[in-house]
């Protein structure tokens, strides 16, 4: 039977479960540099240092009008992007004329995780997540970064199910333990009713105690 316990630890699992995103509606956020949409007063033309959607950009320039794409973040010399928390991946078209580029992705304690040269598109995406990525030149376009998932539903259902069972074999357990000593404890004689003597014993005496129910 259900007790109230019980009841409140399942309100409580449910209670979590609607509020926790599903693991497989993974966040990605692509950044044009078209200055259009939410990007509109963030990555206009000329612009070298911006944040956004938790990406922070420094060391380049973004143009507008190049041979590649209409809208880049142009990288002369070094330029890198941080984020605010780290990314479970990220996806870019990188280009070159002239000297040639490369990009390294870093984790949260700078180690390097790996580096790609231009191609269409780079894509990193390593079992730690990337906090950082370093730009030797070339021309960044349609920028995409997937945040790392949140525990989804069914781990915290799996979660609740564990500490309803862990609670119920306590119970159980308490249970058990109870009724064995109960029903291990020797029986003792009571005054309450008939009792039998050994023969060896003898005839009961004034100082021979009585024993109690």
């Amino acid at each position: 039977m259900a007790t109230r316990g019980h009841v409140l630890w399942g309100l409580a699992v449910l209670a979590l479960v609607a509020m926790a995103p599903s693991a497989s509606e993974a966040t990605s956020v692509t950044i044009f540099f078209d200055n259009e949409g939410p990007e509109e007063g963030i990555t206009t033309p000329g612009t070298t240092e911006f944040s956004f959607m938790g990406s922070n950009w420094t060391g380049g320039v973004i143009h507008s009008g190049a041979p590649i794409s209409p809208f880049v973040y142009f990288v002369h010399g070094s330029a890198s992007v941080t984020f605010d928390d780290p990314v479970d991946s990220v996806e870019f078209a990188f280009d070159h004329i002239g000297d040639p580029a490369q990009a390294f992705a870093f984790d949260a304690e700078g180690n390097l995780l790996g580096q790609s040269f231009r191609g269409l598109p780079v894509r990193f995406d390593f079992e730690a997540p990337i906090a950082r990525i370093l730009f030797g030149g070339g021309f960044v376009h349609n920028f995409t970064f997937t945040l790392v998932p949140e525990p989804g539903a069914g781990a915290l259902v799996a979660l609740g199910a564990t500490l309803l069972a862990a609670r119920s074999t306590r119970r159980r357990s308490g249970l058990t333990d109870g009724s064995s000593a109960v029903a291990s404890r020797p029986l003792r004689n009571c005054s309450c009713g008939p009792t039998r003597r050994p023969p060896t014993e003898g005839p009961p005496t004034a100082s021979s105690p009585r024993p109690m129910c």
